[in-house]
């Protein structure tokens, strides 16, 4: 089960999203609404965020590249 460890908010463009870091070392990314419908301290899972919306694998798990 992935569980998410980092997140970084980025917006540019009209456009709102969040790129967020699992535990497996995996990144993916989603709009800043998906991510937010889930409070900080609860623990949430990659299925947890596809469930509320659309959630695409990132190429890059630096948390600050925009990939």
């Amino acid at each position: 089960m992935k569980t998410r460890i980092a997140a970084l908010w980025h917006s540019g463009c009209g456009v709102s999203r969040t790129k967020v870091i699992f535990d497996d070392e995996s990144a993916y990314w989603m709009d800043s609404k998906v991510y937010d419908a889930i409070p900080l301290g609860t623990k949430a899972t990659l299925e947890d965020y596809q469930k509320l919306g659309q959630v695409d694998k990132a190429e890059e798990r630096d948390i600050y590249s925009n990939k």
